[in-house]
């Protein structure tokens, strides 16, 4: 027992080595964590919440499209909103838009794919001729069709996005299935007359659960830019939300004169998707697994 324990330490002290040892993926990891205490803490950090919140005293007609300067720190918007504040709290409308995307993806595609993967035959045709056919199609594309069928809304957002991003979870997972279930652990499982269901949660998805992580922590980039996407074109998340994408498109009729209405929330996009690519990476090297990265 005093072995196998002292094995997975010198394993997680492995691991961890490699990760520090790659000074990118360090930069990624700390990107992700000023992004994520940015939202958690914006109600303690923001110095005007009110201008985010949609509350009493949300529009400041008396400081419209103010500077930058030691009072607004990255200056105000049309309706005097300051707008540092605003990109703290959408700090929190991009996480969350990025945790329940990824949850129904993962959730949707991952147990999809485990079913094909484990029946085969028809099944997996059917599954996997599906998920063809969703992919076949664009993902702003895809996710603007869904959200201009329905009431652009915050919740419609992430539902758009899932609709595309579910067939790359079922073709990774199916994949990986198809690479493990003739492993010798699997067909003993089997031999013992285990239901492939049970086969399949007990032996096969603790075998894949790394590289559908990985795969998540790439993805989390790419689901906040096409987010941002649906929200500049008015598809996803609605005024007065501070949503970077809305922020981002509300300015852009003031970028010859007040550049930083529209650029420093399209900074605060390219900043956090930055860090999650460069986290998602070194995951990949330190895990050392292969997925899809999305064009």
């Amino acid at each position: 027992m005093s072995s196998e324990r002292e094995e997975q330490i010198d394993n997680l002290k492995r691991l961890w080595s490699r990760f520090t040892a790659n000074t990118l993926t360090v930069v990624g990891t700390l990107i992700v964590v000023s992004v994520i205490f940015a939202a958690i803490f914006a109600p303690y950090i923001a110095p005007y919440p009110q201008h985010a919140e949609g509350g009493v005293g949300s529009v400041d007609n008396d400081n419209r499209l103010a500077e930058p300067s030691t009072e607004h720190l990255m200056g105000t918007d049309d309706s005097g909103r300051d707008i540092f504040s605003r990109v703290l709290y959408g700090a929190r409308i991009s996480l969350q838009m990025m945790t329940i995307a990824l949850t129904l993806s993962i959730s949707v595609g991952g147990t999809l794919g485990l079913v094909a993967g484990m029946k085969g035959g028809i099944t997996k045709v059917i599954i996997m001729r599906t998920a063809d056919t969703f992919m076949s199609i664009p993902a702003l594309v895809l996710a603007m069709v869904v959200a201009g069928l329905l009431e652009p809304n915050l919740y419609i957002s992430m539902v758009a996005v899932s609709v595309y991003w579910w067939t790359l979870y079922c073709r990774l997972v199916q994949g990986e299935v198809n690479s493990i279930k003739e492993e010798e652990f699997v067909e003993a499982d089997r031999a013992l007359g285990s239901p492939w269901y049970n086969t399949a949660v007990k032996e096969i998805l603790p075998n894949i659960i790394t590289p559908v992580l990985v795969k998540a922590t790439i993805d989390a980039g790419f689901i906040i830019l096409l987010a941002a996407g649906l929200g500049f074109l008015g598809l996803g998340t609605q005024p007065p939300t501070p949503d970077w994408g809305v922020m981002v498109a509300q300015g852009r009729d003031f970028v010859l004169t007040s550049w930083w209405v529209s650029t420093l929330p399209g900074l605060a996009i390219a900043y956090t998707v930055y860090g999650f690519n460069l986290l998602g990476d070194g995951l990949r090297d330190v895990f050392d697994v292969e997925v899809d990265v999305n064009e």
